[in-house]
């Protein structure tokens, strides 16, 4: 039974490289050699919630990470905050945000690069009381709506938040996106 397991495993790695050593070979296929497109994705960061640890540091070691990679832009999704608070409270959190933001991305630019760095959120079911508000990221030049759609390098971006949003605006991102793309 041993020969045969040694027998089974030297057959699939013998097979493992051959075939790896048939990627190398010319094809009609680009080959890309540097990124086209960079970004970085965070979830449920849930700023204000735990008060063991400094959620407001790790976010920004987050975003100095995705700096030092530069990223082109970042995608934020839902619960930035956590909904155990008042509007105020959360309003406070989100003010924060994007003081930590701005501190690494200066006018929504890496500094290490030059380049730009589109910010990109969508609010989680934690986030309600701040859609219920309408509050948005007005210092890095966001505007409220239910749902977004933004192009970074080409690429088409469609967010939705956790709203009530009956689909229009949905639609109407998703058929933008599909005209930008052909």
């Amino acid at each position: 039974m041993r020969k045969l397991r040694s027998l089974i495993f030297a057959i699939t790695v013998f097979l493992t490289l051959s075939m790896l050593a048939g990627c190398g070979k010319e094809t009609d296929s680009p080959v890309v050699t540097t990124h086209l497109l960079r970004v970085g994705i965070l979830s449920d960061i849930h700023l204000n919630a735990d008060v063991r640890h400094n959620m407001y540091d790790r976010f920004e070691k987050a975003l100095m990470f995705y700096k030092e990679k530069g990223v082109d832009g970042i995608l934020i999704t839902g619960d930035l905050q956590d909904n155990r608070t008042s509007v105020a409270t959360a309003m406070s959190t989100m003010d924060e945000l994007q003081d930590i933001w701005l501190r690494v991305f200066p006018d929504n630019t890496n500094d290490l690069t030059g380049e730009p760095v589109e910010p990109m959120f969508i609010y989680g079911n934690h986030d309600k009381a701040l859609v219920d508000a309408q509050y948005w990221f007005d210092g890095i030049g966001s505007e409220y709506e239910d749902a977004w759609i933004k192009e970074i390098k080409g690429y088409q971006f469609v967010g939705v938040h956790y709203t009530k949003e009956d689909g229009t605006l949905v639609q109407k991102y998703l058929e933008q996106a599909k005209e930008a793309s052909t």
